[in-house]
Order: structure tokens, then C-alpha cells, then sequence
């Protein structure tokens, strides 16, 4: 992988420009960055024994999503439903249109709306004279794809 960045950030962001893709292939240059990276991945095994241990209900509002066009889009449903079985009750999903796999970076302004939203709708943005919600929410959004091992 090392010296192959461009080409692995091709693969997973090919909306992207090159410039753009220049400049992950730089972040990563370094190859303790890409281990870290790729230590999400290796971890899998690890966060499903956790998780599927687990038993308590979560009634937090939890918005998880992903990018209409990211490689994970088609199991967002399943991961839902297996983080409701875990015991998330509050869970919402949303997929954000003309994204892909870094939504945040890719389509920011969905990303601030959906912040907005669902921050208003738990009331945290309630708070005397606060009508910012970005500043006070208490919604877990994961909007760059939720990633675990769903059987």
C-alpha cells in the first residue's frame, strides 16, 4: 500500500479531484497514518463480540447514514436494524444524496442541516437565548457510514 495512496483513494473516492486525492495521498504518506487508519478495520472482530454482548437499552437519539453512493450504503438498513436488536430504540437513519464515503467534507452543508434538525428535535436547542443547535447538540451523528459486522 505504501507509494499506492493515490490509487487506494481512487478506488473509494473517485468523485473527488485530484488535487483532493493529492492531498489524502499526502496525509497518509507517513505509514504509522496508514496503520492507523486501517486499525478501524482490524478492529471489527473486536467491536462485535463487544457489541453483541450487550443487552441495555439506549433510548439517545442516534442518526446514523451514509452517502448515497458510498460502498456501505446498501447495509445501512441491516446495521440499523441489528443496533436496534442491540438495544438502540432511538435510532434514525438518513442517506445524504450526491455523497459518497467522506459526507462530511463532500456535502457539508447536508451534513450542518441534518445537525440542525434532528439537534431541534431532541430540544437541546432550547436552552434560554440558544437558538444554535450546533453548539448544543446532544444527537449522535455518524454520518461517514457507520461501519461494523453485521451477520
Amino acid at each position: 500500500m505504501s507509494g499506492r495512496q493515490v490509487e487506494y483513494f481512487r478506488y473509494f473516492l473517485s468523485q473527488f479531484s485530484d488535487d483532493d486525492l493529492g492531498h489524502y495521498a499526502q496525509s497518509y504518506r507517513d505509514p504509522d497514518h496508514l496503520r492507523a487508519a486501517f486499525e478501524t478495520y482490524r478492529a471489527f472482530p473486536a467491536n462485535e463480540k463487544f457489541f453483541a454482548a450487550r443487552s441495555e437499552q439506549i433510548d439517545l437519539p442516534i442518526v446514523i447514514g451514509s452517502g448515497e453512493h458510498d460502498a456501505f450504503a446498501e447495509f445501512l438498513p441491516r446495521i440499523a436494524a441489528a443496533m436496534r436488536v442491540h438495544g438502540c430504540t432511538n435510532l434514525t437513519t438518513e442517506t445524504v444524496k450526491g455523497a459518497a464515503h467522506y459526507v462530511a467534507e463532500e456535502k457539508p452543508e447536508a451534513v450542518a442541516e441534518l445537525i440542525r434538525r434532528y439537534a431541534t428535535r431532541t430540544g437541546s436547542a432550547t436552552r434560554s437565548n440558544d437558538a444554535n443547535p450546533l453548539q448544543s447538540a446532544t444527537t449522535t451523528l455518524e454520518l461517514s457510514a457507520y461501519r461494523t459486522v453485521v451477520r
